[in-house]
C-alpha cells in the first residue's frame, strides 16, 4: 500500500538527541531537550518565543484561553478545516461561528468582510454579533494543507476591532506569507498566537505533540504557567488557577529536534511531489490540483478536484485508487454540518460543501518514490480515461 503522509524516519541516521535523553533519564516534560527544540523553532521560524506542548489539539485549546475566551464569547472558525479547530472553542465553553472558504480552501476574506459589515456591531471597541449578542473574542486563521493565509487589511480590521488571531497552522511548519512585494514571512508572524501540530503524518514529527509560538512574551509566559499546572510555588505545590499537564516530553522534543535538522530537505520533497502531480494532472479535463502560485506553501498535502459527474467523483476515484493499493482520504468534512456542531451560526456557506464533495487528498509522502508517484498517476489517468 502507497500510504498517504507517512513520517520519513531514516534509522541509519545518527540520533544522538534521543539517545542522550533516554541515557539521562530525562524524558519528562522538565528534560532539558523541551526548551532546545523550542528555541530550534523560534530560529527556524524567526517567530520570538516558542512553547512545546503535547498535541496541537492543546496548543489550540490553551492558546484560546491565555487571550481569555469563555462562555460570554465567540471565536470565528473556517468550516473547512480538522475537527480541532472547532473543538478547541468548544474547550472553553465559547460558540464557534463558521464561515467559508474561497477557491484556496483557506478563508474566504470577502464574506468575512461582509459578515463583520452586516452582522456586528461596535459596543466600547469590542465587536459584537448582533443576532446572538454574544462579544466576538477571536478569529482563528487556518492555513489548509499548508497553503498559507495573510491579508494584511483583515489583520488590521481585527485588531481595529479587538478581535484577536490565532493562526492554526498545524499543517504549515515551513510556509510563508507575504507581506509585501519586499517582505515575506514564516506563517504565525503576524498573529498573537500560533499553533503548529507534529503529529505523525505532518512534515515533522514528535510522534505527538505541537507548540504555540508568538512574538508576546506574556502570552507565552502564561502558555507556560497554565500548560505545567498553574504553579506558584515549586517546592509547597501551590497552585494559583487551574492548570493543566500539557507541555512536550524531552524525549518527544528530542525527536522533533532531529526532524527539524531536515526539514529543508522534507521541504524540498514536497516541493518536487506537487509540482509533478499538477505538471501530470492540472492540465487534463476533469481534474485540477489546488496549486500556490506564490510558492510560498510548504505542499504539505496534495489535493486534487474532479468534475463531478455520476461516475467521475472522488467517492470512484478513492475506491478505485484503494483497489489498487493507493491510500487517498477524503477532505475534512465541515464543521458545521457535524451533528454536534449544527446549531452554531454558519454564515453564507456554500464553497466549504463543493470542496467537500469533489476533493481527494493523494499521497505526498516526503519519501514517496518518483516510481511510486508514477504509478499514482497512471492510474488516475486510467480512472478519467474509464469514466470521463
Amino acid at each position: 500500500m502507497i500510504l498517504l503522509n507517512k513520517p520519513n524516519i531514516n534509522f541509519n541516521l545518527k540520533i544522538n538527541t534521543i539517545i542522550d535523553t533516554l541515557k539521562s533519564n530525562e524524558l519528562s516534560t522538565a528534560g532539558k531537550y523541551v526548551g532546545v527544540f523550542e528555541k530550534a523553532l523560534t530560529k527556524f521560524t524567526k517567530i520570538k518565543y516558542a512553547s512545546a506542548i503535547n498535541s496541537g489539539t492543546s496548543a489550540l485549546f490553551i492558546a484560546l484561553k491565555v487571550i481569555g475566551v469563555d462562555k460570554n464569547h465567540e471565536v470565528l472558525v473556517p468550516t473547512l478545516t480538522f475537527i480541532a479547530t472547532a473543538n478547541s472553542v468548544l474547550y472553553n465553553n465559547a460558540s464557534p461561528v463558521f464561515l467559508d472558504v474561497d477557491d484556496s480552501h483557506n478563508l474566504d476574506k470577502e464574506k468575512f468582510f461582509k459578515f463583520i459589515k452586516n452582522e456586528t456591531f461596535i459596543r466600547n471597541k469590542l465587536t459584537f454579533n448582533k443576532k446572538t449578542k454574544k462579544q466576538i473574542k477571536a478569529i482563528i486563521i487556518t492555513h489548509m494543507w499548508g497553503n498559507s493565509f495573510f491579508d494584511i487589511e483583515l489583520y488590521n480590521l481585527c485588531k481595529k476591532r479587538n478581535i484577536k488571531i490565532i493562526e492554526d497552522a498545524a499543517e504549515a511548519l515551513g510556509s510563508k506569507y507575504i507581506i509585501n512585494k519586499k517582505k515575506i514571512e514564516h506563517v504565525g508572524n503576524r498573529s498573537d498566537l500560533a499553533c503548529f501540530s507534529f503529529n505523525g503524518n505532518k512534515i515533522i514529527t514528535t510522534g505527538l505533540g505541537g507548540a504555540i509560538l508568538s512574538n508576546n512574551k506574556k502570552y507565552i509566559d502564561k502558555v507556560n504557567f497554565l500548560a505545567t499546572q498553574s504553579k506558584t510555588d515549586k517546592i509547597r505545590f501551590k497552585h494559583s488557577e487551574i492548570g493543566y499537564n500539557l507541555k512536550l516530553s524531552s524525549l518527544n522534543a528530542a525527536l522533533g529536534l532531529e526532524q527539524l535538522k531536515k526539514i529543508p530537505k522534507f521541504l524540498k520533497d514536497k516541493q518536487r511531489i506537487h509540482f509533478e502531480y499538477y505538471k501530470q494532472l492540472n492540465h487534463l479535463e476533469g481534474f485540477s490540483i489546488l496549486h500556490d502560485d506564490k510558492k510560498t506553501s510548504n505542499y504539505w498535502l496534495n489535493i486534487i478536484s474532479l468534475k463531478n459527474t455520476k461516475k467521475f467523483n472522488a467517492e470512484n476515484l478513492q475506491k478505485y485508487l484503494y483497489k489498487k493499493k493507493i491510500e487517498t482520504r477524503f477532505v475534512w468534512y465541515c464543521c458545521h454540518k457535524q451533528s454536534y456542531l449544527n446549531k452554531f451560526q454558519a454564515y453564507k456557506i456554500r464553497h466549504s460543501n463543493i470542496v467537500v464533495r469533489n476533493s481527494l487528498c493523494l499521497p505526498s509522502s516526503t519519501d514517496l518514490k518518483v516510481v511510486h508517484q508514477k504509478k499514482i498517476i497512471n492510474e488516475i489517468k486510467k480512472f478519467r480515461n474509464l469514466y470521463l
